[in-house]
């Protein structure tokens, strides 16, 4: 039987896939300055732990609000790159021409 997934629960069941059971939901616009954002999804994404305490390690509030998908990228591929994933990733494209 197929289940039918809503936005977040897809990403939650895909970083499970990929071996990620610590993931945290990051609100993008915080829930301490717009309380009524909280439960909006577009507000939701889910991030590994790692990712998520990172992020609020290096980048302020404001930061985050004025810019809250480039810290994500920058930290994530940063965090790819340690584990040599993006390599692995061009060897499999390569391998597949």
């Amino acid at each position: 039987m197929t289940r039918n997934l809503n936005g977040l629960e897809r990403e939650k069941y895909q970083m499970k896939k990929l071996g990620c059971n610590d993931f945290e939901i990051h609100h993008l616009l915080p829930k301490s300055l717009f309380p009524k954002e909280k439960w909006i999804r577009s507000n939701m994404v889910p991030l590994s732990h790692d990712v998520h305490s990172t992020l609020h390690k290096q980048y302020s509030t404001f930061e985050l609000i004025m810019d809250p998908l480039t810290p994500i990228i920058e930290i994530t591929e940063s965090q790819l790159k340690h584990y040599n994933y993006l390599e692995d990733v061009a060897v499999y494209k390569n391998a597949s021409k």
